[in-house]
């Protein structure tokens, strides 16, 4: 069970045998750093389906198996106690795992949309001290969160040990205050909106005030 950079082997109706139970494909959710993402009809519930991939991406590296690594993130992060997907199945023969599918709207398409509000930001914050305190990092970036019935949740497995350079405070919260540059970015995926050319690292001119307050408001 593999799949391609141009999407070739799987696709929508696509109908997959795993040991969780026969999977019908719905449709592609998105690729990330480690892997790319479907809806899936699994037997008794709409699931994600996560088939890692071997492509290199500039800003970050990956060291032994993608999906031991996402196993393993994912129970040092159910020891957080923070909002999460459970994990039903992973097989490591074929690089996949199925997890609980969230059903909202994207921390990127609510930016977008300018619906970001405190109380978001407040949930956000929480969390981030949270993970903190156990000393690690989560993926802030806006897609890794689903906001469900006013709840946010990581949707992502990834965490790192902390690091300053990469927290809430002087990473993620540019991205979470950008509202017009995500909004161009949706439209016309144009990284150069929220990130600074050429790097992993967000735009911060004329943002800095908004994370400012957001910092001093739930992080002080």
């Amino acid at each position: 069970m593999t799949c391609s950079s141009e999407q070739t082997v799987i696709r929508e109706g696509s109908i997959l045998k795993t040991g969780y139970g026969t999977l019908e494909v719905q449709s592609f959710l998105g690729k990330g750093k480690s892997g790319y993402s479907w809806l899936v009809q699994a037997p008794e519930c709409k699931a994600v389906l996560k088939i890692m991939h071997d492509e290199e991406v500039s800003y970050y590296s990956f060291s032994g198996s993608k999906l031991a690594a996402e196993i393993m993130s994912y129970r040092k992060l159910m020891d957080t106690g923070i909002k999460m997907p459970g994990l039903y199945f992973y097989d490591e023969q074929n690089g996949l795992l199925i997890k609980e599918y969230i059903d909202g709207e994207t921390g990127s398409r609510i930016i977008a949309e300018g619906k970001a509000d405190e109380d978001i930001l407040k949930s956000l914050c929480s969390m981030y001290l949270k993970v903190k305190s156990t000393g690690l990092n989560i993926d802030y970036f806006p897609s890794n969160f689903v906001i469900s019935r006013r709840e946010l949740y990581y949707i992502d497995y990834e965490c790192n040990p902390y690091d300053y350079e990469w927290g809430l405070e002087n990473w993620g919260l540019y991205y979470w205050v950008n509202t017009e540059g995500m909004k161009r970015f949706l439209a016309e995926g144009d990284s150069s909106s929220i990130n600074m050319p050429g790097t992993g690292q967000p735009l911060k001119s004329g943002l800095s005030d908004k994370v400012s307050e957001a910092i001093n408001k739930f992080l002080k």
